[in-house]
């Protein structure tokens, strides 16, 4: 990894985004599912997040290519990132 910072961080945010992916699977089980177009579009955004930021954990490590096309990899992640982020939000919300 570039910084050992940057590899804390992006842990984290995979750790606390898989915590909320239980949590909601566990409440859902619970007390019972929410409409299913909220509910899909929650578990997919949690979903996401998870693979694209470990993805980018990834395409940041010590022993990952360097260059341009390693630049423009993960420049690619971050902007599916945000697009998959963008559009489900989004989902979530306009429901």
């Amino acid at each position: 990894m570039r910084s050992p910072l940057t590899q804390t961080i992006l842990t984290v945010i995979i750790a606390i985004t898989s915590v909320m992916l239980v949590c909601l699977t566990l409440y859902t089980a619970y007390f019972g599912v929410f409409p299913d177009g909220l509910q899909r579009s929650a578990h997919l955004l949690l979903v996401v997040v998870v693979v694209y930021v470990g993805a980018l954990k990834t395409a940041l490590a010590d022993d990952a290519p360097t260059g341009a096309l390693a630049g423009l990899r993960q420049l690619w992640i971050f902007v599916a990132l945000s697009a998959a982020v963008i559009a489900t939000g989004h989902q979530i919300v306009n429901f």
